[in-house]
């Protein structure tokens, strides 16, 4: 659960890094997904603990949310 917290915290100072425009804020996004998707991938192999499955899996979800928001902005601009 501590390891959910820092991950919940990382991506809140991704959105606000974000959101005031910081050009890092995008890499630094895009290198703490490729992390949760290694630990969910770990998790789905080592852990068998529903809940933990679950809070890991719900984590990446929302990482994969904010980068195709965050991608997916950068696209649309420039068009």
């Amino acid at each position: 659960m501590v390891g959910a917290v820092i991950a919940i915290g990382l991506w809140l100072w991704m959105a606000w890094a974000n959101g005031r425009g910081r050009n890092w804020a995008r890499t630094v996004a895009a290198v703490l997904f490729g992390i949760n998707t290694l630990s969910l991938l770990l998790s789905f192999f080592l852990v068998h603990a529903p809940a933990t499955l679950v809070a890991d899996l719900a984590i990446w979800l929302v990482g994969l949310a904010a980068i195709v928001l965050l991608f997916g902005a950068q696209t649309a601009t420039a068009d």
